[in-house]
């Protein structure tokens, strides 16, 4: 076997693990800002009140607090 290909075969799976634990490091530690308000110029869309009188303006609006916030 080729020294690249065993290189690469020790070098992928460390990767690979990082690739999936520094986003969970940085939800704990908060390393990198998320906070899109502080970038944007505009109040994000809140998350609508749910009432059983009024349901059908719900969906509506439930989907935009959804696209705003995902």
């Amino acid at each position: 076997m080729p020294r690249n290909k065993r290189i690469s075969y020790k070098i992928m799976p460390v990767l690979f693990l990082i690739v999936l634990i520094v986003p969970t490091i940085n939800f704990y530690v908060g390393i990198i800002d998320n906070d899109l308000s502080k970038i944007e110029k505009r109040k994000p869309v809140e998350k609508p009140d749910f009432n059983i009188q009024l349901l059908d303006p719900f969906p509506k609006d439930y989907e935009k607090y959804y696209d705003d916030n995902f």
